[in-house]
């Protein structure tokens, strides 16, 4: 059966989010395909809007031959409405929850992962088919009762990888060290700024670290991190907020060294992001990030600062692994490119959506 129309249905579609990035390039590649595409939010972000249909208006069965793919990633209403839709072919695209645990000081959102991990359940009784953006995250949809799960890891598409390719011209000094990601308890940026602090220490040129992205639901995190970014690194760290498109571009151009010691992952882009524009990556562990870098960055399992401080002054300094660590990034980044992207989807839906099967966990 040949699928000419793909329907996407996501909770809220905002700009520059990697949920929302991977949904439009999705989109557009869809209709390169010749097929016709539709987006269904629950909210719609700014410039969006003449794009998405409300959620309201989402057809409760679709005649003509139709993929469905609904974008998991917290709890929402979106998700009952997607379980009782009918179409020719369902697919929960699985992006990851965060453990309400690690959201213990940000209760709205602990409680929207406890209602986004209860309702993994819901979804695999309705009948569509799982697809994980990582292997680590295909192990929740198992446990939750999905029996095949296609493994579709995200992608940077062709506009974006031109321009984070783009020739760069970065100063020598001072090296300039890159984090992106909201400003929330799991993603250890006091960690990111300790490490960073001990790094300082022993540089022979001077450093300063770039802290990207939004504090919106942050709470008193914030202000938690810039005292701390006072203590140990004063006038060395800069939250720059969330920017736009072309602004994280340009941050991306000025880095020396991209650093990540998130506790919990799923896929994280921004590390993909960093490969395509030549920046080594060091980073903890956890979660996804392993899989997402392969062996081409520098992963640790350490839980001593001192030993990433080090790993981060190495890739910075040192030409040699620095050139070593940027060339296997570039080669492992050609997995989340947009033409294997293509690849991935056509073949899953030229299959009949019949991926293969993954073991559940024991």
């Amino acid at each position: 059966m040949k699928i000419h129309h793909i329907v996407q249905i996501v909770p809220t579609l905002n700009p520059g989010d990697a949920i929302g990035d991977f949904v439009m390039l999705i989109h557009r590649l869809a209709e390169q395909w010749g097929c016709t595409s539709a987006l269904y939010a629950g909210q719609t972000g700014q410039g969006y809007a003449a794009t998405v249909h409300s959620l309201a208006r989402l057809p409760a069965e679709f005649e003509k031959p139709t993929a469905v793919f609904y974008h998991h990633g917290t709890g929402a209403p979106a998700a009952e409405v997607f379980a009782s839709t009918v179409a020719s072919r369902r697919y929960v695209v699985y992006h990851n929850v965060t453990p309400p645990k690690l959201l213990e000081t940000v209760p709205a959102l602990a409680a929207r992962s406890h209602e986004g991990l209860h309702q993994l359940t819901m979804l695999a009784q309705s009948g569509a088919r799982g697809v994980a953006v990582s292997q680590y995250n295909a192990q929740d949809l198992l446990r939750a009762g999905f029996h095949d799960v296609e493994i579709l890891p995200l992608a940077v598409g062709d506009d974006r990888r031109m321009e984070l390719e783009l020739p760069s011209h970065r100063r020598e000094s001072p090296l300039r060290v890159l984090h992106v990601g909201r400003l929330l308890p799991h993603k250890a940026i006091d960690d990111v700024i300790s490490v960073f602090a001990l790094a300082c220490k022993s540089s022979p040129k001077p450093m300063n670290l770039r802290i990207i992205g939004s504090d919106a639901e942050s709470g008193s995190h914030l202000r938690t991190l810039q005292n701390l970014a006072e203590q140990v690194a004063p006038g060395c760290v800069t939250f720059c907020g969330k920017l736009s498109d072309q602004q994280l571009v340009a941050e991306y151009a000025q880095a020396h060294a991209y650093l990540c010691m998130s506790r919990h992952e799923g896929f994280c882009v921004p590390i993909v992001e960093s490969m395509f524009a030549g920046i080594p990556v060091v980073a903890a562990a956890n979660g996804a990030i392993p899989e997402t870098v392969g062996t081409s960055g520098i992963v640790l399992s350490d839980t001593d600062p001192a030993v990433f401080a080090e790993a981060l002054l190495s890739v910075l300094t040192e030409e040699r692994l620095r050139s070593a660590v940027i060339a296997a990034q570039r080669r492992r980044a050609e997995n989340f490119s947009q033409s294997k992207l293509a690849e991935r989807i056509g073949q899953l839906l030229d299959s009949g959506g019949t991926p293969a099967r993954e073991q559940a966990p024991s």
